[in-house]
């Protein structure tokens, strides 16, 4: 197979004429257009996996193209369609990134990370009091942030169980409001890389990229133990 990140990015305006008229008014143009994309994206929807022939699947006509995965709530959503960018009709969009060297469908790790942050409080500054406090524009909004706090109290509380991928866990019925400083500082860390919030020098607030990861989680397991 070709990489397809080439063709998709690259290959896929090879011998295409019709640059100055890519909308065109009359029905014929429009459908020589349109008859071109169809070609360019049977390359993508007939594309064949080599690496993924053992793969089972229920339907066994598409066993060298497709395979099934499950997530869970919220789910992971790979971007809600890269596009190509001049617009055309029949042009292809496809829902998850290309890698630029293998052409292999992959998750880029922003979107890890962004789900896993999706999971954590909105955490912000009171304007008036400089205080900390769960951010939203209502109640409701507020008491939403707190119960993820209380569901990661909950999470971290049982994460070295063995059975704990198995398990319905629920929020931890405690106040959040005096771990909030906690919450606050574990999301800069893992989020932002902050080492030390209170501190303004660079090389003292953020954690070192060359930092065993090792000696980072001894340096704070004490620190950040729920």
């Amino acid at each position: 197979m070709k990489n397809l990140s080439w063709l998709y990015y690259k290959g896929y305006y090879n011998e295409f004429e019709y640059w100055h008229n890519i909308k065109p008014s009359d029905e014929s143009t429009r459908e020589l257009i349109n008859d071109f994309f169809k070609k360019q994206n049977d390359i993508f929807t007939k594309a064949v996996f080599s690496g993924f022939k053992k793969v089972v699947v229920p339907n066994q006509k598409n066993v060298n193209t497709s395979f099934q995965l499950k997530t869970t709530y919220p789910g992971l959503l790979m971007g809600t369609g890269y596009t190509h960018g001049i617009g055309a009709i029949g042009e292809f969009k496809i829902g998850f990134h290309l890698d630029y060297v293998t052409g292999l469908p992959i998750i880029p790790g922003s979107s890890v990370k962004g789900l896993l942050r999706s999971a954590f409080p909105i955490i912000e500054k009171d304007k008036k009091t400089g205080n900390l406090v769960f951010a939203g524009k209502s109640d409701g909004e507020k008491e939403k942030e707190r119960t993820k706090a209380r569901w990661l109290s909950a999470l971290f509380g049982k994460i070295n169980e063995p059975d704990f991928l198995s398990q319905t866990i629920q929020p931890e019925e405690i106040d959040v409001e005096n771990k909030i400083e906690y919450f606050f500082q574990l999301i800069a860390e893992i989020f932002e890389g902050i080492k030390d919030i209170t501190k303004e020098n660079p090389e003292e607030k953020y954690f070192s990229i060359s930092l065993n990861p090792q000696e980072s989680y001894q340096q704070n397991e004490a620190k950040y133990c729920v």
